[in-house]
């Protein structure tokens, strides 16, 4: 799945590049705060057809240090490591546009891979949790413009989601394999910035 995910998501930046009407919009930047908690960094393109096309990354690594409840550092209980990353694309077509606003609507698509490993003291893994998976969501939203080059938006999607997840409590990744399937409705606040 991954494989086949990845080659769709690089067809579709593709072809949305290499169309004539990108080259006479406008390009900019984009942060992404989510309901979700799941930010993100935009790339918004605009088309002389005022199609937007918005390929998005995310990335975040954290990691957690357990102590036994003495709280003395030498009695280090071993880290969690949580690392996500996505890839994606958005297409949306603006609509009963205004002066300063205007209403869109399309859709997101992405991958993502999700990964979750706890150690020991010692460094060796413990468990390891695996999340990589494809997200379709319909979008819908509304956007402000105060001035020609800044936009801030608010949208709602239904982001449907198939995952695999692997998980490995000896080394083995014999323990557990699901197939997940989920239906969320996050909201996203957009700030995008054109050149």
């Amino acid at each position: 799945m991954g494989r086949i995910s990845c080659r769709l998501l690089a067809a579709a930046l593709a072809l949305s590049f290499s169309s004539p009407a990108v080259h006479a919009g406008k390009a900019g930047l984009g942060v992404q705060v989510n309901s979700s908690g799941t930010n993100a960094v935009l790339f918004p393109v605009q088309t002389q057809t005022q199609l937007i096309i918005e390929p998005e990354f995310s990335y975040s690594k954290t990691r957690d240090e357990y102590y036994d409840s003495s709280g003395d550092s030498s009695t280090a209980l071993g880290p969690t490591d949580y690392r996500y990353l996505s890839l994606g694309i958005g297409l949306y077509k603006p609509f009963a546009r205004r002066e300063q606003s205007y209403g869109f609507a399309g859709m997101r698509l992405g991958i993502f891979s999700a990964t979750y490993e706890d150690k020991d003291a010692d460094g060796n893994r413990n468990a390891k949790f695996e999340t990589k998976g494809m997200v379709f969501a319909p979008t819908i939203g509304v956007a402000y413009e105060p001035y020609d080059r800044v936009s801030f938006s608010i949208d709602a999607a239904l982001n449907y989601f198939v995952a695999f997840e692997d998980f490995d409590s000896d080394g083995s990744y014999s323990a557990v394999v699901n197939d997940r399937r989920q239906l969320t409705t996050p909201v996203r606040f957009i700030a995008r910035f054109f050149f």
